[in-house]
């Protein structure tokens, strides 16, 4: 059975916050992780591992500008109007 527009819009709307939140979280715990990372003796082991953990961060804040940038650009007070664009995350 297909759900009404405006119970569709409200799903979707759900959707793109829950990938907003998923992305603020992930790009936290990265934050942690680079800044938990110790100097050891092995300087590089250090270095690699942080960096790693930046990308990590910056991938998840393009996710996140993403979700963002598609929550400003869906139609809040028009579900009448919907063209869905919401579907399996590709991130």
């Amino acid at each position: 059975m297909p759900l009404p527009k405006r119970a569709l819009h409200a799903a979707c709307q759900a959707f793109i916050q829950e990938r907003i939140d998923a992305a603020r979280t992930a790009m936290q715990a990265a934050q942690e992780s680079s800044s938990s990372e110790t100097k050891s003796s092995a300087g590089d082991k250090y270095e690699t591992g942080r960096e790693m953990a930046n990308a990590e961060r910056d991938r998840n804040a393009a996710h996140m500008q993403q979700a963002q940038q598609l929550q400003v650009e869906w139609p809040a007070s028009a579900p009448r109007r919907l063209v869905i664009p919401c579907g399996p995350a590709r991130w």
